[in-house]
């Protein structure tokens, strides 16, 4: 199944290396899923867990990338959350500007960054509060992954180059995975823009071939669309991946 950009799909977000986009089926901030981690506030054990940078490792590409972090109010007052600065808007956080931590008790929170790219990733979060301790008016945390590709699009980026205007123009993407059952699981393409028209060609256990067509009626100027991959992988978190589209459509008499 092909379409255009429905409600419920927003454009990708490509701050800091990060992309990802929101779908109704898919995830939905601020909520993290069956890996959920609110914010709560609870005694001190004793032996609660204050790292600051926490390197979940190899994680497989479309997998939750989440982890619960603390924080201990170990000050003599309260403190309250004036301020949160994510790294990028992608992020998932279960955590509110207002939150207040009495003194000595701790603060734990979900935190986490989209996996639809593959390669190493680093989110980046700071809480600011209104203490009078100053290390605790910055505090600064950060979560690692190394995200291994579970789909492989081949070319990772269409490229239409430049195309004059009137020239209709089709290129092909080859989908593979490390597991044939995401192959199966392919449940559509969706343009997010409209600039091109895209259509499955193939689709098999062994790799999806999908057709994508640049109409003569193309406007001029720059192409700078996506196109939105779906994958239902069973009982598994689902998988959206994102094959940019560029070019530039220029006058028939090559101006």
């Amino acid at each position: 199944m092909t379409n255009r950009r429905q409600p419920g799909f927003h454009a990708p977000c490509f701050v800091g290396h990060c992309e990802f986009v929101i779908e109704e089926s898919c995830y939905q901030f601020p909520a993290m899923g069956e890996k959920s981690f609110p914010a709560q506030i609870v005694e001190d054990s004793g032996d609660v867990d204050n790292v600051r940078d926490f390197d979940l490792g190899k994680v497989m590409q479309g997998d939750h990338i989440r982890h619960e972090f603390a924080i201990h109010n170990s000050t003599i007052e309260a403190i309250t959350i004036t301020a949160i600065h994510k790294s990028c808007g992608c992020q998932a956080l279960e955590l509110e500007e207002g939150t207040v931590v009495p003194a000595g008790k701790v603060l734990k929170f979900g935190y986490g960054m989209a996996s639809s790219v593959t390669g190493l990733h680093r989110a980046k979060l700071i809480v600011v509060t209104d203490s009078a301790e100053a290390s605790f008016r910055e505090i600064i945390i950060t979560l690692q992954a190394d995200i291994v590709a579970v789909v492989t699009p081949t070319p990772s980026i269409v490229q239409y180059g430049r195309i004059s205007q009137g020239q209709a123009k089709s290129q092909q993407i080859r989908l593979t995975a490390i597991d044939s059952e995401v192959l199966t699981g392919f449940r559509g393409a969706t343009v997010i823009y409209g600039r091109v028209i895209c259509a499955v060609a193939e689709q098999s256990a062994e790799a999806v071939v999908i057709n994508v067509e640049l109409p003569g009626t193309a406007p001029l100027g720059t192409i700078n669309d996506s196109i939105i991959l779906r994958f239902d992988r069973g009982d598994r978190q689902p998988l959206s991946l994102i094959v940019p589209i560029q070019g530039h459509v220029i006058p028939s008499n090559g101006a």
